[in-house]
């Protein structure tokens, strides 16, 4: 009898913790962290290699950049000189499709120069993908298509020095949007896909060698990439609850189908 009342207490208590991650995690519903081809948190605090927690295995070398405090947790600050991250290319980090990037960025200089904050992209050639403070200060969204043209805009926010910003952008194979802070800011028509190159994905900046460099002075944190198109509330919810929150709902569906298994085998 004892045994089965300690079973019961077992089972109540896990069912109670299941619930509460599920309910904690209600708003993330559609956010399916499969998607993700990378999410590098900036949360390392040490060392010359950041994670991506991501899963798939693109982790990223520090070139330079120091840690510093961020949105959430640590990120990193970069000099606007020669400072950046540079991820080797991997196939899944080439969507042809469809796409989302976005990360939180606090830009303190370069003002009337093009400053990268992510990109795949060699300036000079191999152009694929890219999110920039534009010489205009403007947030600016790129993509080439597959004839290798560069399709892009500006937004209408005009960027302000030593002021956080979240600046994403998504391509659902036609229309390319960018959000600032959780809204749509500007959208334009590109259809037909994106190009496949062999760049690296760069944070902060950096391209080929003998390319204008173009690095972004200031602070990134929680830079993510999806292959897929991700909705306004989507953004939102990253924005306001950071990504790391998005990875704990991920682990609340594993606990679930622990939780089925455990009351299978009693």
């Amino acid at each position: 009898m004892e045994v089965l009342k300690v079973k019961r207490l077992t089972r109540l208590y896990l069912s109670l913790i299941v619930i509460s991650l599920i309910f904690t995690g209600q708003s993330f519903a559609k956010l399916d962290p499969e998607t993700c081809v990378g999410i590098w948190l900036f949360d390392e605090g040490k060392g010359d290699v950041v994670k991506d927690s991501s899963g798939k295995g693109n982790d990223g070398k520090i070139k330079g950049a120091t840690w510093t405090k961020g949105t959430f947790g640590k990120a990193l600050e970069f000099n606007g000189t020669d400072n950046f991250v540079e991820v080797p290319d991997a196939p899944n980090l080439n969507p042809t499709k469809t796409m989302s990037m976005g990360c939180w960025v606090y830009i303190t200089g370069n003002v009337g120069q093009h400053r990268d904050i992510i990109s795949k992209d060699g300036e000079s050639g191999e152009r694929q993908y890219l999110l920039t403070a534009s010489d205009i200060n403007k947030f600016r969204a790129h993509i080439w298509t597959p004839d290798a043209v560069a399709r892009y805009f500006d937004g209408k926010i005009t960027v302000e020095l030593n002021i956080w910003y979240h600046v994403a952008q998504t391509y659902d194979g036609t229309t390319l949007k960018l959000y600032v802070n959780g809204q749509e800011d500007s959208k334009q028509d590109f259809p037909g896909g994106i190009i496949v190159t062999k760049q690296p994905v760069r944070i902060g900046g950096g391209a080929n060698p003998g390319a204008a460099q173009l690095h972004t002075p200031g602070t990134i944190d929680e830079v993510v990439i999806f292959n897929v198109v991700l909705a306004k509330e989507d953004i939102q919810t990253i924005m306001d609850k950071g990504l790391s929150s998005m990875l704990a709902v991920s682990l609340t569906g594993k606990l679930t189908t622990t939780w089925g298994e455990v009351k299978n085998h009693h």
